[in-house]
């Protein structure tokens, strides 16, 4: 039978990454002016201008429901964690909450605890922990127990003034749902999967570096212009960049190109290595984005011919003015330069859109690129005579 405690654990930090982002949406829609920290003073805090206000532990459980009872291990766990963190806030009385998937059994010190003001009783979840403090023999929550006991009596009534217990919470399956509640306004119902997938990407790259410490926190503004961006990307006239820009391609795909139409296209007018790899990188990037737009359905019917067929006006243009320049001239090396200067020059000079305000030009190159590996549109004056023994297509008039 397979040991599943290793994906307990993993489904545990994933919750914990998710719960975050959800937590800091929640203060972020409420306008709150508050910054997010992990795995600093607890799971997840919240400060407000340098001063602690929430310190939150996630408890997640797959299966049965975990254990809420007096002498839960999970409740102690939580207990000793806050009470390390005591002098480490300092003067600040932060908010400590216990948010599990879990349910407490009712007349248990959590059930006391929680947010309910009617069933809230903070002097019967005191004397309950300290019966059970006092009496239990557990020896895997002795340490907690000790140190609960250990605080004053005042202190000790402060502390458990401090916790909220939030039992029940939904599950990492109900993330998705729970986050959407709070980001619904930004987003078309058309875009809902799609907006939230590249919120949760930017998200947990958020997280890693919070994790890593190469970032302190992620406030609520910096949420709520990530939020902002991501809303103008989808908006009617422009499109979201989902792909690397900066990532160095596959090795492989790069060698695959090079027997591509759009390659000996290339050939024809340069010889230099590093710019035909880079050529190559504009098509394989713009190739990725167009097909990932098209997956997710944010192209519209015929949006990408209409962009194309606009390359193509410009090029056409651009190529006649460049034959004009070449009738007095048959030598080999001024029809190269010629096509170097065309493919040089015009994706930098288009002003076709796939949308209005989408400018990326490495769509623009790429797409010119793809173009070229139809052989729909060409650098050399002659492309067309030239490659036209290398392909069984169609070549266009």
């Amino acid at each position: 039978m397979a040991d599943h405690s290793a994906t307990g654990s993993a489904v545990g930090y994933l919750y914990q990454c998710e719960l975050a982002l959800y937590e800091l949406a929640r203060r972020t829609r409420n306008s709150e002016d508050i910054a997010l920290f992990l795995e600093v003073l607890d799971d997840i805090h919240f400060e407000r201008s340098g001063d602690p206000v929430n310190l939150l532990q996630a408890k997640h459980h797959l299966g049965p429901a975990g254990n809420l009872s007096n002498a839960s291990p999970d409740l102690w766990r939580t207990i000793r964690a806050w009470i390390d963190t005591l002098e480490r806030v300092g003067k600040s009385k932060p908010q400590r909450v216990l948010l599990t998937t879990a349910i407490a059994p009712e007349g248990t010190a959590a059930a006391a605890l929680r947010r309910d003001l009617s069933a809230r009783n903070e002097n019967k979840a005191e004397q309950l922990l300290c019966e059970i403090a006092e009496t239990s023999t557990n020896k895997e929550t002795e340490k907690a127990r000790r140190a609960f006991l250990k605080l004053e009596e005042a202190q000790r009534s402060d502390f458990i003034a401090s916790i909220l217990v939030l039992d029940g919470q939904p599950g990492i399956r109900e993330m998705d749902t729970a986050i959407n509640k709070e980001i619904y306004f930004a987003y078309s119902l058309r875009h809902k999967t799609q907006f939230l997938e590249r919120l949760k990407g930017w998200w947990y790259q958020q997280a890693i570096a919070l994790l890593t410490k190469q970032i302190d926190s992620v406030t609520t503004d910096t949420l709520s212009k990530k939020i902002d961006d991501l809303r103008d990307q989808f908006s009617h006239d422009n499109l979201p960049t989902d792909i690397d820009l900066d990532e160095p391609i596959d090795e492989n795909n790069t060698a695959t190109m090079y027997e591509k139409m759009f390659v000996k296209q290339l050939k024809l007018i340069m010889t230099r290595r590093n710019l035909v790899d880079l050529m190559i990188r504009s098509y394989y990037l713009a190739y990725c984005q167009r097909s990932k737009w098209t997956r997710d359905g944010l192209m519209k019917p015929g949006e990408l011919t209409h962009f194309e067929n606009k390359l193509i006006d410009e090029w056409q243009y651009e190529f006649e003015w460049m034959k004009t320049d070449l009738e007095k001239s048959c030598a080999e090396p001024e029809k190269q330069s010629k096509g170097r200067e065309l493919l040089r020059n015009l994706p930098q000079k288009s002003q076709a859109r796939l949308r209005p305000q989408y400018n990326e030009e490495f769509l623009t190159r790429g797409t010119f690129h793809s173009l070229a590996d139809d052989l729909r549109v060409g650098w050399h004056s002659d492309f067309l005579e030239r490659l036209q023994s290398l392909t069984d297509r169609a070549i266009p008039k």
